[in-house]
């Protein structure tokens, strides 16, 4: 399990099995509380706010960093691995990256003010059948909701 330390930038990875961290990377995402494994299970996306940032699961480098996507919400994927859409609260839009190429290829704006600051919705269309997770942390426990058409800063 990946775990983004917002206060720090770092990232801990955890093994489950022994319940303690063995590995913490210098991945400077200082805000970060979203990761995201592609389906195939090679790069983690994060959203510290302040750009998007890819990184290599199995090397733990960075392969990537878009400074101009202001990911600071939830990261859905296809299930292809062909793009990734993340959500930026703070510009009102969510953004299409293609994992290829690394690129920011489209905007999908969210008009209206958000419900609170750091909210951005995201609307996942049916034929990804990719169902909306929202992720909430209660102290020490980690939740996994279905069904949530926002997902929280």
């Amino acid at each position: 399990m990946w775990v983004a330390n917002a206060q720090d930038g770092t990232i801990s990875i955890v093994d489950l099995a022994q319940k303690k961290v063995t590995a913490t990377l210098q991945a400077n995402v200082r805000g970060a509380n979203r990761l995201k494994f592609t389906p195939d299970g090679k790069l983690v996306l994060v959203s510290p706010g302040s750009a998007l940032v890819v990184l290599d699961a199995s090397t733990h480098n960075e392969v990537k960093r878009l400074p101009d996507v202001h990911a600071s919400g939830g990261i859905q994927m296809q299930p292809d691995g062909a793009r990734a859409y993340a959500a930026c609260g703070r510009d009102n839009y969510v953004s299409v990256i293609d994992l290829k190429t690394f690129a920011e290829v489209g905007k999908i704006p969210v008009n209206g003010p958000t419900a609170s600051p750091g909210c951005a919705p995201i609307a996942v269309p049916a034929d990804l059948r990719v169902p909306p997770v929202s992720l909430l942390e209660t102290g020490k426990t980690v939740s996994f909701l279905p069904g949530h058409a926002r997902l929280h800063q």
